[in-house]
């Protein structure tokens, strides 16, 4: 199974105000569906809380919380530990586990990820929340695109 973290960051790795994200471009949004739809997404609970649409529609969504009463719909799989979220994601066998945030679970899973699946936006917002650093020799650019102000690129981790 490939580890894979999605993400909207600006140049200063911000990706969220307050539980939100700090913009909204379509672009992104489509992206984000395009990549991750018939696939596993793995979400904390507070990012879990923040889509507008719970559970997110066409892929299964795990949901990482400490809290075994935490309620979750029918269909969707509440995960106490990140093990037991990639269990879960091998389990439902689709080749690929999407982390989709927030900011704790994406410093826990980068050192397991096998891509980055990242949209620069140029925005210079304000927020708290933030994308962990990465040793960027780690990583080599696949694929990069643009699309309007936005730049959409896929980061491999390089094979020792």
């Amino acid at each position: 199974m490939k580890l894979i973290l999605i993400a909207a960051l600006n140049p200063h790795r911000l990706i969220g105000r307050q539980g939100r994200l700090p913009w909204h471009y379509t672009a992104d949004m489509r992206h984000f569906r395009q990549h991750t739809l018939g696939h596993p997404i793995l979400a904390g609970r507070n990012t879990y809380e923040s889509f507008p649409k719970r559970p997110l529609p066409g892929r299964p969504n795990l949901v990482l919380s400490r809290d075994p009463a935490y309620p979750v719909p029918e269909g969707v799989y509440l995960c106490q530990t990140l093990v037991e979220g990639l269990e879960q994601g091998r389990r439902l066998a689709t080749g690929k586990l999407f982390v989709v945030g927030g900011a704790q679970l994406y410093a826990l899973t980068l050192p397991l990820a096998d891509e980055l699946l990242l949209t620069w936006v140029p925005d210079q917002a304000e927020g708290d929340t933030y994308f962990p650093a990465w040793r960027e020799e780690e990583w080599e650019e696949a694929e990069s695109r643009s699309e309007g102000p936005l730049r959409f690129v896929t980061y491999c981790r390089r094979t020792p």
